[in-house]
């Protein structure tokens, strides 16, 4: 099974990993000194078209400048918000072990995650530990979402006097760079910056890529890729074994474009056949592993091919010391894949199929369904994220749930009935309940046209079972509305056709819990809050189980029965210490009750040591 990240559910390790060198490098002291010599800013900002070796410098002046880097590779699958901050956190807590202990709290509770408290809470843990570090977002250019513009600009503005951090992409970021300029707080390389100089260029094309040009041979390559860096590893891997490299560098002529797909066409038709089928058919994927590869293409020994293809500079880049994963370069990949689109087009279908295969066996449902809208699969897409969907919610990530399916076509969210039910139970997950209705009326409108498929005939009584959980997730909202006679009546009625195994089960009996309470009947409150946190503490919904059970002590507060009361609280706490090491924000009901009950007693000092 691939690397995981522990606390980010199905986060990839290698994209929080500082990519690994290769052997043979033009080390770039120029760029590398500028680099250093704005350590102490703000932000550094490497921005430049595909093909400028901006990772490679960023990832050799990372591992030489003597500080801890957090590095995220960015990708479109990163433009859901929560998804974003889960790698933003994995990062650093990588980088610095003990960083970011507030907000894992955050990401353990079922409560809407704000972007700037998580955020603040991490600027806070880096100040505090004040070790010098460097926070790399690599291909920012990949995200589009505005909120998380708005997140990394917040991040900006209070950023820790110990922290830099590093932009890279093709295009400028939406965040104040004039501003930034202004007050001298920013080091900026640029595609101009980047381009090899003559010295460069022959170093690269005679010892890194192994030819023995002339220094007139590398003049004139060089004026025609105008220090490119992708233009000469093209052009160097179209001369191998050329007698003729001189008057092949002459026929170089025309535009960029027009030079890059001669170049790859001149590439891969110098590749034996089974490496050009390998490298076509590898080419829908973003990150390469040996058994992946071979998932997708039929072919055995991935693992050789991929080193193979290392070892000849062939665009392609390991992710980690162990040659696990790899990854095309940006502009390679993209070429190939425009070559796989005309050469197979019949096979693209199929082979986004069988890396979406790979990727659900491996428990990435994330990557496996984006495999799936690309094969336009979308009733398998479907399938897979209600199935996964559920057990984003039982862990208590409703937020990392909300946030994958809001970033789905509106086609895959409609497909199927209950969708719309369990990004419902999300809202409710996440206290926000205003937002409920229209989702709950997405479902009824749904099980009107909806038919099972034939081989799906475990859903033949889904209308049945959806109509008693469309009465709990009412009865919950109706609770959160005030209306306590229409929560009752309709909490009752779910829970007496609905199974103690059922989703919102327990959110259910919560909801009942409140309306009791509020509605005066402190018995059988007291016994709805006991059952739903018997219910939670079976599905490992620890907050809502705290929540359930400090209502019980409050109860048995207000009721008079003190001893009882204390013996909850406490019971709740030692419930707490045994799922977290640090105290959960739930706990402070627990601290309340207990400050209360010592006051009462005229026990001042324990009241004021819990208070």
């Amino acid at each position: 099974m691939p690397d995981q990240v522990p606390t980010g559910g199905s986060l990839l390790r290698t994209k929080i990993r500082i990519p690994r060198l290769r052997p043979q490098l033009v080390v770039r002291q120029r760029l590398l000194d500028r680099l250093q010599s704005g350590i102490w800013c703000r932000l550094t900002l490497v921005c430049a078209q595909a093909g400028f070796g901006k990772t490679t410098l960023l990832v050799e002046w990372a591992r030489q400048s003597g500080r801890p880097v957090a590095w995220i590779t960015l990708d479109e699958g990163d433009n859901a918000p929560e998804r974003f901050l889960r790698y933003l956190h994995a990062a650093i807590q990588a980088a610095l072990p003990g960083v970011g202990a507030a907000a894992t709290a955050m990401l353990q509770i079922s409560q809407p995650l704000q972007p700037v408290a998580f955020v603040s809470s991490l600027i806070n843990d880096l100040d505090e530990q004040g070790t010098p570090a460097i926070l790399v977002l690599d291909d920012y250019h990949t995200l589009h979402n505005q909120a998380i513009h708005e997140t990394v600009n917040y991040l900006l503005e209070h950023l820790p006097e110990n922290l830099l951090l590093v932009i890279s992409g093709r295009s400028d970021p939406p965040l104040p760079l004039s501003r930034l300029r202004a007050h001298g707080e920013i080091t900026e390389l640029r595609g101009s910056d980047l381009c090899f100089t003559a010295q460069e260029s022959a170093e690269f094309l005679n010892q890194v890529m192994g030819l023995n040009l002339t220094g007139e041979a590398v003049a004139m390559l060089e004026a025609r890729t105008e220090g490119w860096i992708a233009g000469l590893q093209l052009a160097a891997l179209s001369m191998r074994d050329r007698a003729d490299s001189l008057q092949f560098i002459k026929s170089l002529t025309g535009s960029s474009r027009f030079i890059l797909d001669y170049l790859v066409e001149e590439v891969l038709r110098r590749q034996p056949e089974d490496i050009q089928e390998f490298l076509l058919k590898t080419s829908i994927l973003e990150r390469l592993r040996p058994d992946l590869c071979q998932a997708v293409t039929g072919q055995a020994g991935s693992g050789a091919v991929l080193e193979r293809l290392e070892q000849a500079n062939l665009f392609i880049q390991a992710l980690d010391d162990e040659q696990g994963w790899y990854r095309y370069h940006t502009l390679f990949a993209d070429l190939l894949r425009y070559q796989l689109k005309q050469t197979w087009p019949e096979q693209v279908e199929l082979l986004h199929i069988q890396a979406a295969a790979w990727y659900e066996t491996n428990h990435l449902p994330f990557e496996a369904v984006s495999h799936l809208l690309a094969a336009g699969d979308l009733p398998q897409a479907s399938i897979l994220v209600e199935r996964t969907g559920e057990d984003f919610l039982n862990r208590g990530q409703a937020n990392q749930f909300l946030g994958w399916i809001d970033t789905l076509p509106a086609a895959v969210y409609r497909a199927r009935p209950r969708l719309p039910l369990l990004y419902a139970w999300g809202l409710i997950s996440t206290a926000q309940f205003a937002a409920v209705e229209p989702h709950l009326q997405a479902v009824e409108q749904a099980l009107k046209t909806w038919h099972p498929p034939e081989s799906e005939t475990d859903l033949r009584n889904l209308p049945e079972a959806i109509a008693s959980q469309l009465l709990a997730t009412r009865a919950i909202v109706a609770s959160t509305q005030g209306d306590l006679e229409k929560t009752i009546r309709l909490a009752n009625q779910a829970l007496a056709v609905m199974s103690p195994d059922a989703n919102l089960y327990g959110a259910l009996q919560m909801g009942l819990g409140v309306a009791y309470r509020l509605s005066g009947n402190l018995p059988l409150a007291s016994q709805s809050f006991a059952a739903a946190s018997q219910t939670a503490q079976k599905s490992g919904e620890i907050a809502v189980a705290l929540t359930a059970l400090f209502n019980v002590g409050d109860i048995q507060y207000e009721c008079g029965l003190l001893h009882q009361a204390e013996a909850t609280f406490r019971r709740g706490m030692d419930l707490a210490a045994s799922y977290s090491q640090g105290s959960l924000p739930v706990s402070s009901m627990a601290f309340c009750g207990l400050a209360g009950l010592y006051y009462e007693w005229d026990n001042l000092p324990d009241a004021l040591e819990y208070s």
